[in-house]
């Protein structure tokens, strides 16, 4: 049973990488079945929930995965994910707050910004934007966090450190429409 758990959460693997939602929910809950009690396995359907939309499914397969195995960073940061899409930010907020430990500084900050938070996002990422050895994705997950929170000058002049001269204008272009979704999943879903 257990070689063809491997061969399932690997197949679903692949489908995820490929945004194959239908084969990765299938390979996936068939790894689930076979091994139950595997947070691996769990937190694998969890994304391919997250990938097919099913982010009420989502939250549930990675909540379960995160109660297998406290502290997996990645787990609790696509079951914020997932509560965000679902459109609760509070439960979002607390995930986050509780596996803050665990959860890199730039995709906790993002994160916060995304469940209606940008404020606290950017008080989270700026001082270590600021720090030697502070990478590019921190600067631009805290200059969407700007954007999100209406600092549009302050988002162009943060996305600029890392881009060409004509490619903030771009990026900002991008965001704008990301930073006032129609429905409560668009975000997440991008």
């Amino acid at each position: 049973m257990g070689a063809a758990a491997r061969d399932d959460a690997g197949k679903a693997a692949k489908a995820i990488a490929k945004r194959n939602a239908a084969d990765a929910v299938r390979y996936a809950e068939l790894a689930v079945g076979e091994q139950p009690q595997s947070a691996e396995y769990r937190a694998l359907l969890g994304q391919a929930y997250l990938v097919a939309g099913r982010f009420n499914s989502a939250a549930t397969a990675l909540s379960d995965a995160l109660g297998l195995s406290p502290g997996d960073g990645k787990v609790a940061l696509n079951l914020a994910l997932a509560q965000i899409a679902e459109g609760d930010w509070q439960g979002a907020r607390r995930t986050l707050d509780s596996n803050a430990g665990s959860i890199a500084i730039s995709d906790r900050g993002l994160a916060l910004a995304l469940a209606g938070d940008p404020a606290s996002a950017v008080d989270l990422m700026l001082p270590v934007a600021r720090q030697p050895g502070a990478d590019a994705k921190l600067r631009q997950n805290l200059a969407l966090s700007l954007a999100l929170g209406g600092r549009w000058q302050d988002a162009r002049v943060v996305a600029g450190m890392d881009l060409s001269p004509t490619e903030p204008d771009k990026r900002i272009e991008e965001w704008a429409p990301f930073a006032r979704p129609v429905g409560r999943a668009d975000q997440v879903a991008s």
